[in-house]
């Protein structure tokens, strides 16, 4: 969930509604109340509780990236969500923006958050490429921390520790690696002098 001023943004949907459903009024989060879905790619992970929450609720727009699948698409469509399609790196509203799809393979948008202290970025998986994400939203403003799933829990300790070096060099202040990181990632990030990195997981919370 991504809180401004004036939206509540919920980031993908994850697996089933009814496991986020359960969570979300745990945490005193009315579905009724969010007025953005932001979904980073297909993987039903991270979408497949997109139809259930739309049930509860088909007000607020739905952004997806390009290159998701028409099938998908008109499964959203035909439950009653308002879709739009992102093709770029550009500002939705408020303070929020999206990398555009990225990648070959697997299409995947991250979320990018404008704030005084420069920009956040929240993964989803990751799957084109920490860095290159990093890299993508540096042209726009330096990056000051970076949430969500890496993508490295099958990378070997040196890539690892090239990722770390890369993060340095960005000059990234804050990770909080989550989902599909893995566990050596954060042993290696924890290793830095330059950032910060925190545990992450359900229930967590972050002020900027």
């Amino acid at each position: 969930m991504v809180e401004t001023k004036n939206h509540k943004t919920l980031f993908d949907t994850g697996a089933k509604f009814q496991v986020l459903y359960e969570n979300m009024l745990r945490l005193n989060y009315n579905p009724e109340e969010i007025d953005t879905v932001f979904v980073s790619h297909e993987h039903k992970d991270h979408i497949g509780g997109l139809t259930g929450f739309i049930k509860k609720n088909s007000k607020p727009t739905i952004y997806l990236p390009k290159g998701l699948s028409e099938k998908k698409k008109t499964e959203i469509i035909n439950k009653g969500g308002q879709i739009i399609e992102t093709g770029k790196i550009q500002t939705l509203f408020e303070n929020i923006a999206t990398t555009g799809p990225m990648g070959t393979e697997i299409k995947e948008q991250s979320m990018i958050i404008m704030t005084t202290k420069g920009a956040v970025i929240i993964t989803g998986c990751s799957h084109p490429g920490i860095i290159n994400i990093i890299k993508s939203v540096s042209v726009l403003s330096n990056v000051y921390a970076v949430i969500g799933g890496f993508h490295t829990y099958k990378e070997d300790e040196e890539k690892l520790k090239e990722i770390k070096t890369a993060m340095e060099e960005l000059d990234v202040k804050i990770v909080v690696p989550t989902h599909c990181s893995g566990e050596k990632i954060k042993k290696i990030l924890n290793s830095s002098e330059k950032i910060k990195c925190i545990d992450g997981g359900v229930g967590f919370e972050l002020r900027i």
